[in-house]
């Protein structure tokens, strides 16, 4: 996952108010359960279940990062309880869906201990592994929306180590390669879905140093093509960070009430270049929060994400605050 922070100082104003400077925060970060997977989830959710009335049962309010937060900052709710020197917890997002299950060392589920399943919002898996002392050890897999394998990685210490595999979402090899702590090394092939590479890469202390790119009918095309590309918006705009400061709009009735603070977004630019998906991950009001997601869905049109030599969906979480002007505060 790529971040990246940007601070944009062009205050905007609007018939509508003030908008005041943005802090933007980009990360890369995107069907019923099937049986099989029902039943692997239900192995390791019973023993918990029957544990859930414990007396010693306790709440925590997290961030994205499962940091303890004051409950206007809070992403998720976790209900944890003691069970064999560890703590479980179910973990739900702000409208009640689980997110994750895991166990911790500590009450203030702090450190991570033990097995870990996240899941997607249609309930599918989404990852899963095992913590040692917060870190990632053995091998930890992630899955498509439709529940197929998306990639496999063994971890030591935190650090991906060994044979790393990928799958697209119809099965077909997505990528293989391997990681020497934490460090792409060697020989890495990508695959379009069709099972043709894409690319060819070699990577000497985790700087590529040899390329070779391919078609979809699996010619070579030359040495030069995308490895990694983010989405942008078309247009004559300046970029995302500056349509959103030109165009984000303080929604009247959210002034008269004296609202402010900081919404989270989670949204995806897919192949065609669409945004869909949207996702509240944080916000003070949904006054706020309605604001971004027209903003957002007022972009024309996008370029779509590249990595490796293909056109990709692309996940995108912004943070985007709104402060009130000194003219509406109390």
């Amino acid at each position: 996952m790529i971040s990246w922070v940007v601070m944009l100082h062009h205050p905007a104003i609007h018939s509508a108010g003030t908008v005041r400077p943005l802090s933007l925060t980009f990360m890369i970060h995107s069907k019923p359960m099937r049986k099989s997977h029902f039943l692997h989830l239900l192995s390791f959710l019973l023993p918990l279940v029957c544990s859930a009335q414990n007396k010693d049962t306790i709440y925590r309010r997290l961030n994205v990062n499962l940091q303890a937060v004051p409950a206007d900052e809070a992403v998720y709710v976790a209900k944890a309880w003691p069970e064999n020197g560890l703590y479980t917890a179910y973990i739900y997002d702000t409208f009640g869906k689980i997110a994750m299950v895991g166990h911790f060392k500590d009450k203030s589920l702090s450190q991570r201990q033990g097995r870990f399943i996240t899941f997607q919002e249609n309930g599918e898996r989404q990852s899963e592994g095992v913590y040692v002392d917060s870190r990632r050890n053995g091998p930890w897999r992630s899955y498509h929306e439709n529940g197929m394998p998306k990639d496999s990685t063994n971890y030591m210490d935190g650090q991906k180590q060994g044979i790393s595999l990928g799958w697209h979402d119809n099965g077909q090899r997505r990528f293989i390669g391997q990681y020497d702590k934490g460090i792409a090394s060697g020989a890495w092939t990508w695959f379009h879905r069709n099972g043709t590479p894409s690319t060819k890469e070699e990577y000497v202390k985790g700087k590529l140093s040899r390329l070779e790119c391919f078609d979809s009918t699996g010619t070579l095309t030359g040495q030069s093509c995308p490895i990694s590309t983010e989405p942008g918006i078309k247009g004559r705009y300046g970029g995302i960070q500056k349509y959103i400061v030109d165009s984000l709009i303080y929604p009247r009735e959210a002034l008269k009430r004296g609202i402010q603070g900081t919404v989270g977004l989670e949204f995806t630019v897919t192949k065609e270049g669409k945004a869909e998906k949207f996702k509240v991950l944080s916000t003070p009001d949904p006054l706020l929060s309605n604001e971004v997601i027209r903003l957002i869905s007022s972009v024309p049109s996008w370029y779509p994400a590249m990595e490796h030599n293909q056109v990709v969906d692309y996940t995108e979480r912004i943070v985007v605050p709104f402060v009130l002007p000194e003219t509406y505060l109390p």
